[in-house]
């Protein structure tokens, strides 16, 4: 894939865009987007002059605001007090960053094998022969296959682990959805 995407000119006019997309950049689409996606939310990260306004349920309770004023839509009035507004002046970059960079981590696990960490011990799986039944046959007889563990079977799953890893991925890729509009410096 070959993307150039040149700088807005000073003159006003557009930027030259040219994307080449081969047919195996959407073999695994989310691999692709995830090489792009990366460098660019640290970049706007680490060079943003701005940040995003953060919804309190999107964070950790150490970076949620209490007693949000809000005007007569719901909607977070931050001229409201003076006092909300120095709270949320001290802490307005760092929940913005939180937020950039749990998308960051997430997207990093894409082209990781992140599963591994959560199995260990041995596989010794063999198939044995088997009729219709389950009666154990030769295998010149048999009907059916049936996967056993053998002698030095260790392989085990944290699934817990693993589920918890899995759903904060998927938070940060829901958190890029909700914030796409604010990916902007």
């Amino acid at each position: 894939m070959k993307v150039s995407i040149g700088p807005y000119p000073d003159d006003g006019n557009d930027r030259d865009v040219n994307v080449h997309i081969d047919n195996y950049d959407t073999w695994s689409m989310d691999s692709t987007l995830a090489y792009i996606i990366i460098p660019m939310l640290k970049q706007l990260r680490d060079t943003a002059h701005t940040s995003a306004q953060v919804d309190n349920q999107d964070l950790p309770v150490h970076l949620r605001h209490d007693n949000n004023p809000r005007n007569e839509t719901g909607q977070y009035d931050l001229f409201a007090d003076e006092e909300y507004d120095d709270q949320v002046g001290d802490t307005y970059v760092p929940r913005w960053n939180y937020i950039l960079d749990e998308m960051i981590w997430a997207f990093e696990q894409v082209n990781t094998d992140w599963e591994s960490q959560f199995s260990s011990g041995v596989h010794d799986m063999f198939s044995k022969p088997v009729d219709a039944e389950g009666n154990e046959v030769p295998e010149d007889q048999a009907e059916f296959f049936e996967l056993c563990k053998g002698p030095n079977a260790t392989y085990e799953i944290d699934w817990d682990r693993r589920q918890a890893y899995s759903d904060r991925m998927q938070n940060g890729y829901l958190m890029f959805g909700k914030y796409f509009q604010a990916l902007w410096d």
